[in-house]
C-alpha cells in the first residue's frame, strides 16, 4: 500500500516536471519571434536581393503624345467676280461696205478733219443707220443725233473728250454703242430713252454719271462702271426697268463712297452691284 501511494506521487511529480519544460519552451519561441532582425540579416536580405535580380529594370514604352492636327487659320475666299468678256472688249469695227455710196442716205461719213460735231446735225434723221465719225473728231454736240430711231451703231473714235446733252436722245434702235477711253464729260439726257441699248461700257476717264443719263432705257440690262466713278447723278439709272447688273470694276468701299443723288435707281426692280471683292444687292 505503502509502495502504491509512492508510484502515484512519483508519477504527478514528473507529469508536473514535464508541463513545466513544455510551458517554459513556449515562452522562448515567442521570444524569439517578436525579436527584430538583426541589421546583419538586413543586409544579407538586400544582397540576396540584388544578387536575384540581375536584369536591368526596363522602362515601361511611353507613348508619345499625338499632338491633335492643329488646323491652320483659312484665309476668307476671296470673291472672284465673273466679268463678261465685252467689258474687256476693244472698239467694233463697221461694215465699210455699207459706207461706200457717198450719196447714201442711210450711211453717212462725216469728212476727216472736223473736230466738233455740231448741234441737232443729225436731229430726227429717220433714215439715218449708221454713222462714220472722224478721227480728229473731240466733241459732239447737244441733240446732235437726237430722234435718228433707226440708227442702231455708233462708234466714237478715240479723242473725243464730250458729249453734250441729248445728242443720242430717242435713238430707239441704237443697240451698239463705243465710247473711247478719252472721254470724260457727259451732258444731260445723253441716252434717253435709248430702248435698243443692252449692255455699256463707261470707260475709266469717266467720274460723274449725269442727270438722266441713261433714263428710261427699258431694255439696258447691264453696265460696267470704273473704280474712277465718283458721282451717280439724279435719275442717271432711272426706270431701267429690266437693269440686272452694274459691274463696278472697283471694292464694295469704293462702291459705298461713290455719291449717289436722289433717285439715282428710282424706277428699277432689283438689281445687283458687282465689285471686284464682293456684291451689293439693291
Amino acid at each position: 500500500m505503502k509502495k502504491s501511494r509512492i508510484s502515484i506521487r512519483a508519477l504527478l511529480i514528473l507529469c508536473a516536471v514535464l508541463l513545466t519544460s513544455v510551458l517554459s519552451s513556449c515562452d522562448v519561441m515567442t521570444e524569439v519571434e517578436q525579436q527584430p532582425s538583426s541589421p546583419s540579416t538586413t543586409a544579407d536580405q538586400s544582397s540576396l536581393s540584388s544578387e536575384i535580380s540581375t536584369d536591368e529594370p526596363t522602362e515601361e514604352p511611353t507613348e508619345e503624345p499625338t499632338e491633335e492636327p492643329t488646323e491652320e487659320p483659312t484665309e476668307e475666299p476671296k470673291y472672284d467676280p465673273e466679268y463678261p468678256d465685252w467689258i474687256f472688249a476693244g472698239m467694233p469695227t463697221l461694215d465699210e461696205s455699207k459706207f461706200d455710196n457717198p450719196e447714201s442716205i442711210h450711211y453717212v461719213t462725216v469728212e476727216e478733219g472736223i473736230t466738233e460735231l455740231p448741234a441737232s446735225t443729225f436731229y430726227n434723221n429717220k433714215d439715218l443707220r449708221g454713222v462714220k465719225l472722224p478721227s480728229t473728231l473731240t466733241k459732239i454736240g447737244g441733240s446732235a443725233f437726237s430722234g435718228c430711231t433707226s440708227l442702231s451703231t455708233v462708234i466714237i473714235p478715240e479723242g473725243v473728250t464730250e458729249i453734250e446733252s441729248g445728242a443720242f436722245w430717242e435713238c430707239s434702235k441704237l443697240e451698239t454703242l463705243y465710247l473711247p477711253s478719252t472721254l470724260t464729260t457727259f451732258g444731260k439726257d445723253v441716252f434717253d430713252a435709248c430702248d435698243g441699248l443692252k449692255q455699256v461700257v463707261i470707260p475709266d476717264s469717266v467720274t460723274v454719271l449725269s442727270q438722266h443719263l441713261f433714263f428710261n432705257c427699258k431694255y439696258l440690262n447691264s453696265i460696267a462702271l470704273p473704280a474712277s466713278i465718283e458721282k451717280l447723278d439724279k435719275c442717271c439709272f432711272a426706270y431701267c426697268i429690266r437693269l440686272k447688273n452694274i459691274y463696278f470694276l472697283g471694292t464694295v468701299e469704293q462702291w459705298n463712297n461713290v455719291e449717289k443723288v436722289d433717285l439715282w435707281e428710282d424706277g428699277t426692280r432689283g438689281f445687283t452691284v458687282v465689285c471686284s471683292d464682293g456684291v451689293v444687292e439693291y
